[in-house]
């Protein structure tokens, strides 16, 4: 449904959003550059302004010029957390992963306590499957701040993947507690009702939806939901409208044809979604097979013979492919 791959970028994400979140506009920030520049002609030895040139430049993603101002904050005054974090921040945008550990480590040294280091770590912890260092760091957050709701969440996060779901689903309440605005929140829960077949997962994920109108993960899972529940009338105008924010995503293309082969019995309209789902996906093996059948219902025997052919060049393992090339083959 939600890969844990892509939901574990949204948390590392999460990471950088707490490190440097901001809301000046990009013509603001750029003459406040051009102001911290002109204040460090003057002033070339203020650790500080080069930790706010770093945290712009971070933001526009330029991250040599940002890891040298940091660097140069840093030298210039060794002993401030906020400085390792942000290079730590900086270290993760360019998939430095144990340098961003070791700096966030100097953070903490300097620090013990430190709030914002404690979640960075576990979250990289979390990235690295390192479960019990997650719920180590999370608990001594929850210690030192009982209200902190991206704590219980990473915590959750770490109960989901060890196959804790009810805990994981107190947590993610005890979020929503906290922060009712928590998109992430009211989605995981609804991904988790909708494991379980629980008509829950409706409310949990359109909340996430209404939070944001362009959760795309919320709407696949909502559209997921209707589909294993035999609602395909329910499904299809959630991947269409998947489909106007993100015209090519590979899934809604694909759960579309499926809902026309199986559910319509349009094959014609089922090969155009699966064409369409393999165009944007080249090695979608599930489109190739479902497409193959769309073909053979229509009776375009070669057609589904060489796409059975390409599911195996792509899984020598699948089975059915195999059966429906017996199939077709031998009544030749």
């Amino acid at each position: 449904m939600i890969k844990n791959a892509l939901r574990i970028c949204l948390l590392i994400l999460l990471a950088l959003f707490l490190g440097c979140k901001t809301n000046e506009k990009p013509k603001e920030e750029t003459d406040i550059l051009a102001l911290i520049e002109a204040k460090l002609k003057k002033d070339p030895k203020n650790s500080e302004l080069y930790y706010e040139q770093a945290k712009l430049l971070y933001k526009k993603d330029r991250l040599k010029d940002a890891s040298a101002s940091c660097d140069q904050a840093i030298k210039l005054k060794d002993n401030v957390p906020s400085y390792y974090l942000l290079r730590a921040d900086i270290y993760l945008k360019q998939g430095l992963t144990d340098e961003s550990f070791s700096a966030i480590e100097k953070a903490l040294k300097l620090e013990p306590d430190n709030i914002q280091a404690n979640l960075k770590l576990a979250e990289l912890s979390l990235f690295l499957k390192n479960y019990d260092r997650v719920l180590e760091l999370t608990k001594k957050v929850i210690e030192l701040d009982k209200i902190n709701s991206t704590a219980y969440f990473i915590r959750g996060y770490a109960l989901k993947e060890t196959g804790d779901t009810f805990g994981a689903v107190k947590l993610y309440t005890k979020v929503i507690e906290f922060n009712p605005e928590s998109e992430t929140a009211f989605e995981e829960l609804g991904i988790l009702y909708a494991l379980k077949k629980d008509k829950l997962a409706i409310d949990y994920l359109n909340t996430a939806i209404s939070l944001n109108p362009k959760n795309t993960f919320a709407m696949y899972a909502l559209a997921m939901y209707y589909q294993e529940m035999n609602m395909p009338a329910d499904a299809l105008p959630i991947y269409e409208n998947i489909l106007s924010i993100s015209s090519y995503n590979p899934d809604a293309l694909h759960n579309i044809g499926y809902i026309e082969l199986i559910y319509n019995a349009d094959y014609k309209k089922a090969v155009e979604y699966f064409t369409k789902a393999i165009e944007s996906k080249p090695d979608y093996v599930e489109a190739y097979f479902n497409r193959g059948i769309s073909y053979e219902k229509m009776g375009e025997k070669s057609a589904a013979i060489n796409d059975y052919k390409k599911v195996l060049e792509f899984d020598s393992g699948h089975k059915k492919a195999k059966e429906a090339l017996v199939r077709l083959e031998g009544k030749k």
